[in-house]
């Protein structure tokens, strides 16, 4: 295993695993615009049709090309989802040293924001169970763990230990509400609720959800996403569960969707905030600054979709109302669906 400084330096060849839209939105990121890495001299993908294309310039190849490597001659950075190259892993990936992207994202972001920063913010965590998830998660992705059974709660949002129960006339705002189950969630924990707003900008899932829903006059939907602006940015929707916001037109699975401030959208007094959308979180935020100093509504905001989300998140709702308490709880048993409440 080389060490971060070597991965940059190394005369080993460097082969990135996956050209799809995280491969290309890690090496603009950690390659061109953070100088992290260098640029690989190839990229493996399992598709067919990327074979002979160029990525940032350097050729997409077979993954057969690796068997034709000496073990001690080249390093590996899986840059698409490790379940998706398992049986890959055994086969080839398994003789070199070979590290998930995700993993080393957040050994960057702990190198450049260092020891003191990442203490102040599990300080600021309210209790020691989310002191021990933080410190759990950014251990294990930095060493490149996968499975997270041992902090994994279940019942995101609404009905765990931080929300337990709401009162009546709760006004939701849901950002990413996909198709509705978590305001099913909320309503069958608060039936007497008083309003739900749900923000979808995916045209499939918007367009279920207001269906599911259009007996409810209390649930209305919005066809947009919320962001720092009020504007209409590109959007990648290649995968339907990870659709989101990407800073410029990429490919043919780029769409553009419009994109509001939710200090504009709403004016209703809400009382609850749970954001999901795929790393918009901090801009969503942003947007949505004088509802939370106003109402101090109560949030679940995930921090998992980016590595400084873990230490930004928590920073920008402390600035916008000291007297939040934060509590940190995983609700997956992968690295997934973290969630940051503030109550």
């Amino acid at each position: 295993m080389l060490h971060d400084d070597d991965l940059l330096n190394t005369g080993r060849k460097l082969v990135f695993y996956g050209a799809g839209n995280y491969a290309r939105e890690f090496t603009q990121r950690h390659c061109i615009d953070k100088r992290h890495l260098r640029l690989p001299d190839y990229v493996c993908d399992r598709d067919a049709k990327k074979w002979g294309t160029e990525f940032f310039g350097v050729p997409i190849r077979s993954p057969d090309l690796l068997l034709q490597e000496p073990e001690d001659g080249v390093v590996v950075v899986v840059t698409t989802s490790p379940f998706a190259v398992l049986g890959d892993a055994c086969s080839r990936l398994y003789y070199y040293d070979f590290y998930a992207a995700e993993a080393l994202e957040i050994r960057f972001m702990l190198s450049e924001r260092g020891a003191t920063e990442v203490d102040r913010v599990r300080t600021a965590l309210a209790d020691d169970k989310s002191r021990h998830v933080f410190d759990t998660l950014l251990r294990g992705q930095a060493q490149g763990q996968i499975w997270f059974r041992d902090i994994y709660e279940p019942h995101p949002y609404f009905g765990n230990d931080v929300v337990p129960s709401l009162p009546d006339g709760e006004a939701l705002v849901d950002a990413g509400a996909y198709l509705g189950a978590h305001i099913a969630a909320f309503a069958n924990v608060n039936p007497n609720f008083r309003a739900v707003y749900a923000f979808e900008p995916y045209r499939p899932h918007f367009e279920t959800l207001t269906r599911r829903f259009a007996q409810d006059l209390r649930v209305r939907t919005f066809a947009q996403g919320l962001f720092d602006r009020s504007s209409r940015v590109a959007f990648w929707d290649g995968n339907p569960t990870g659709a989101h916001v990407v800073p410029t037109a990429e490919d043919s699975a780029t769409a553009a969707i419009e994109v509001v401030r939710l200090d504009d959208a709403v004016a209703d007094d809400v009382t609850y905030i749970k954001m999901d959308i795929e790393g918009a979180e901090l801009n969503a935020l942003a947007g949505a600054a004088a509802v939370i100093r106003r109402n101090r509504p109560k949030l679940a905001i995930c921090v998992y979709h980016r590595a400084d989300d873990y230490l930004d998140i928590p920073r920008i709702i402390h600035d916008l109302r000291p007297d939040y308490r934060l509590f940190l709880r995983h609700h997956s048993c992968f690295r997934f669906d973290t969630v940051l409440y503030a109550v």
